[in-house]
């Protein structure tokens, strides 16, 4: 299906990954999991921390951006 090809499939969560193997598909998969549905998304140069900080807020832990999201 997209064995012939390097790619790269980008999901909101990781729940029909492995049907998605079973039905053929290869190469990596990534979650980007961001429920932009709730708190801030301003049209801010400072973005990615609000939503990092909302998010550690919300559902608790710490958060820290790569060198490179910069």
């Amino acid at each position: 299906m997209d064995s012939d090809i390097p790619t790269l499939h980008i999901r909101c969560g990781s729940d029909i990954r492995e049907n998605l193997r079973a039905a053929g598909f290869t190469g990596d998969f990534l979650e980007y999991a961001d429920p932009i549905c709730q708190g801030p998304v301003p049209d801010a140069p400072d973005l990615l921390e609000q939503r990092a900080q909302f998010l550690a807020d919300a559902f608790g832990g710490r958060w820290a951006l790569p060198p490179h999201s910069l």
